[in-house]
């Protein structure tokens, strides 16, 4: 117990303090200090079996009982369950077992087949990210050789990184860091092909586009008399989404590379017109909808985009606005959507504090400004009155300083209470839809934005976005949490209506990789369910994004990304997938995952590990190609896409086979997935109205694998399925 204890506190520091250089990364330390310190399990009666699906009625396909009608599955958030729920739930600890391994129909308990019966009581192993693994821990049956570890951070993360400090807390936050990494064993091999990956701070004059607005009072949001704007797509769980990041995607004609490319902090010359010539290959992946980092003209130090100066002006080392509105224009050419982070929660590192930038309390008056390091536009922003200017955020459980604190080190915090500041912000959201026909916000950081300014930012933008005709208007909030009731509390008529599924990625994380029980896939499900309901439908999915680890580590077999994609684009929800991950790239290093996640992807790059050297945007590798495959069968079965989800069948006490249905207007599909690394088979219930006995079900990944469908005794249909190593089933009954 002593040794867990030490592990957890331990493993926190060290994700912590590999978080703190990042100003991204702040966000992960705080959820990973959550799901640490999480309270004592709860005790209670086991959940009836079948609660991890949409509420139809229980025992659909039974013998002798009535089969409920399809749900209407839209992308309201009509099936929200109303706030209130208790706060003590926490998706990360050891729930009852939600019933036996194998379901009848889509809820009614059997008495269970694999052996006591009894429910394992087993905790859930909490998944690190980058594989790191507990001390003394067996490594899993598919695990290679373990990696040999030091006793001290890698010689690079010794330098001073990012940009020059502003503030005397900038250098004694990264000596803090630093002395925490000292004490950590991190794996100290060469991380990267070149042997240091930066040689300089990045610093130059910052350039402002002479053809962007300069103040608010210049702009109109009366869109042209012959303006036509591309309509929301119907449903926005039809959609998959792709993530590149812009500096590091692709070079186009006019690339402005700063700094040595050797520094994973300096601008690395990926740009606008580099991202639309590469849109054909993110189209041919499979994908619907680009997801891009904020255009804004940033400070020297956001080749990121989440240090803007310029609201209204997209920064010149990406493009030009004319550049950004064909990328625009081409996708929805193509079909496609576009999705712009709208970064509004602070500004760049725009001015000093006249004496210490300490946080001393709400209690203390506003700090005064000392002089401003950069010009802000629009103009009407360059007040101190739109400032918070209570100084740095020191403590992420404190709430006043959620909403009011300066991200560290530097990044000044807007006044989002202030009426007047939030009639400039939301006319910043609106004119981006009207001048550029963009077709969502993602909202970066949403809980350390002041509460009240959600509801009228929602209120007014999607009304806006309405009048131009797009009737369902995208904004996914990013809400770093592992609790649902989070999330849940955010969304409604007045609020988001999508979310990144963070509570699914941490708690289902060690499972995808084959490190724990598939039962943590059905646990994390009902967790979902239980709070948000048909809401579920709208969070994006993924396993790996710009603020984590990536989802390969240097041994991780390929086979389990493979089962992880499958994952994250046949569950319910919206499939986001990071670049890179469809070329298998690996995290290379195991201490700082940022920036060593955010590798170039074009061919002359320097900023490159093994897994991203070279020219990688090869549609005939291996990961492609079958990203393609799995794209495909989303796309020709809308139950993949719309359908209840039902858990068929689950290891309690390793990784092996998780089983789901998908239901959706009279069809089943049936996933069945592997995680392990030898070959497993699993005999469950599938639908007996929809797959009734006798029935051939075909795979859509294989058409030369398929199964009958059985009646076993006591009634009701099932099926005797077997999976190779990291392999994925997707069976359907053929069309008539």
């Amino acid at each position: 117990m002593v040794r867990a204890k030490w592990f957890k506190k331990t493993a926190a520091k060290v994700i912590i303090a590999s978080l703190l250089a990042s100003q991204q990364g702040l966000f992960v330390s705080e959820a990973v200090a959550q799901v640490v310190s999480g309270p004592v399990a709860r005790t209670g009666p086991a959940a009836p079996a079948g609660t991890a699906g949409l509420s139809i009625t229980a025992g659909r396909g039974t013998p002798g009982t009535p089969v409920s009608a399809t749900p209407s599955l839209n992308l309201s958030l009509s099936g929200l369950p109303a706030p209130g729920v208790s706060g003590s739930y926490s998706p990360f600890l050891p729930e009852p077992s939600l019933g036996a391994s194998r379901r009848a129909g889509a809820g009614v308990p059997l008495p269970s087949e694999t052996g006591s019966g009894l429910p394992s009581v087993a905790a859930p192993e909490i998944g690190l990210p980058g594989g790191i693994a507990a001390p003394g821990a067996e490594a899993p049956a598919a695990a290679v050789e373990p990696r040999e570890a030091a006793t001290q951070a890698s010689p690079e993360d010794e330098d001073i990184p990012n940009t020059k400090p502003v503030g005397d807390y900038v250098t004694e936050g990264l000596r803090l860091a630093r002395k925490v990494a000292e004490r950590v064993p991190f794996e100290a091999d060469a991380a990267f092909l070149t042997p240091k990956n930066y040689d300089e701070p990045i610093s130059y004059p910052v350039e402002y586009p002479v053809d962007a607005p300069g103040a608010l009072s210049d702009v109109s949001l009366e869109p042209a008399p012959d303006a036509k704007y591309m309509p929301s797509p119907e449903d926005w769980a039809d959609q998959t989404v792709y993530f590149p990041l812009i500096d590091r995607f692709a070079k186009g004609e006019g690339a402005r590379p700063v700094g040595d490319p050797r520094n994973g902090r300096a601008r690395h010359g990926g740009n606008l017109k580099g991202l639309i010539a590469k849109l054909d290959y993110i189209k041919e992946a499979g994908f619907s909808t680009l997801l891009i980092n904020p255009v804004f003209v940033n400070a020297p130090d956001g080749y990121h985009g989440y240090s803007p100066l310029h609201f209204m002006g997209i920064d010149p080392h990406l493009g030009t606005m004319e550049d950004f509105k064909l990328l625009v224009a081409e996708l929805h050419k193509r079909g496609m959507y576009l999705i712009f982070d709208l970064a509004i929660n602070h500004a760049g590192a725009v001015f000093e504090y006249k004496g210490n930038a300490e946080w001393e309390g709400m209690d203390k008056p506003r700090k005064e400004i000392s002089k401003w390091n950069y010009e802000l536009y629009p103009q009407e922003l360059k007040d101190p009155k739109h400032f918070s200017r209570r100084g740095v955020l020191n403590n992420w459980d404190d709430p006043d300083q959620k909403v009011n604190a300066d991200f560290p080190p530097y990044q000044r915090r807007f006044d989002t209470k202030n009426p007047e500041t939030q009639d400039m912000l939301i006319r910043v959201a609106k004119w981006w839809i009207k001048e550029a026909d963009v077709d969502g916000f993602r909202l970066d950081a949403y809980k350390h934005i002041a509460p009240e300014f959600w509801p009228r930012f929602h209120r007014e933008v999607s009304a806006y976005a309405a009048k131009l005709g797009k009737k369902n208007f995208f904004r996914p909030g990013e809400i770093l949490t592992h609790v649902n009731e989070e999330i849940a509390a955010a969304m409604g008529p007045e609020g988001i209506n999508a979310a990144y599924n963070y509570p699914d990625y941490l708690k289902s994380l060690s499972a995808i990789q084959g490190r724990a029980p598939t039962r943590l896939f059905e646990e994390s499900l009902a967790a979902n369910m239980k709070v948000l309901g048909d809401a579920t439908r709208s969070l994006l999915r993924f396993i790996d994004t710009q603020d984590t680890y990536r989802f390969l580590d240097k041994s991780t077999p390929l086979g389990v990304l493979w089962v992880a994609l499958s994952y994250v684009l046949f569950s319910m929800g919206i499939p986001l997938v990071y670049y890179g991950t469809e070329q298998a790239f690996r995290q290379a290093h195991a201490g700082h995952y940022d920036p060593r996640n955010r590798e170039d992807m074009f061919a002359d790059g320097q900023y490159k590990s093994e897994s991203s050297v070279g020219d990688r945007f090869d549609q005939s590798s291996p990961t492609f190609q079958h990203l393609r495959k799995l794209m495909q069968a989303r796309k020709q079965l809308p139950a993949l896409r719309r359908g209840a989800q039902f858990v068929r069948w689950v290891d309690q006490n390793g990784p092996g086979i998780y089983a789901f249905s998908r239901i959706y207007k009279g069809q089943e599909v049936v996933v069945v997935m592997n995680t392990a690394g030898e070959a497993r088979s699993a005999d469950f219930f599938v639908d007996n109205d929809l797959s009734p006995p006798g029935t051939r079900l075909q795979d859509k990944l294989d058409s030369k694998y398929g199964v009958g469908t059985y009646a076993p005794q006591g009634g009701g249909a099932k099926a005797a399925v077997e999976v190779p190593a990291y392999g994925v089933r997707v069976l359907v009954r053929p069309a008539q």
